[in-house]
């Protein structure tokens, strides 16, 4: 049996994916997180109805994926929600961004 860090790590490139090409359709990131929190696999898609509700009712995106690092303290999630906070501030393509983190997570996961 494996555990959510498990999952979650097992998930992620393929969240990251899917985050990436919703982008790149012109969804906004509020829209991707309410229409991947009926689609990803556990636990990242309670995690993400989480972020949802948050966001929902009034709490800014950015503390909304807090909260979800405050739950889940994985180093991959700090590093998805560190890189969509710091293209907020510097702007860039995030798309390509979470393509690129997608790609060096299982790189890292090999190392540490």
């Amino acid at each position: 049996m494996t555990t959510d860090v498990q999952q979650f790590e097992a998930h992620l490139p393929a969240f990251l994916s899917q985050f990436a090409l919703a982008l790149r359709a012109g969804y906004s990131v509020g829209q991707i997180v309410e229409g991947l929190g009926t689609e990803m696999p556990e636990p990242i898609v309670q995690a993400l109805r989480q972020v949802d509700a948050e966001v929902k009712a009034g709490m800014p995106l950015a503390d909304a994926f807090d909260h979800w690092l405050a739950r889940t303290p994985h180093e991959a999630l700090n590093l998805f929600v560190a890189t969509l906070k710091a293209q907020r501030q510097t702007g860039g393509n995030l798309a390509d961004k979470l393509d690129w983190l997608g790609q060096i997570l299982p790189y890292r996961q090999k190392i540490v």
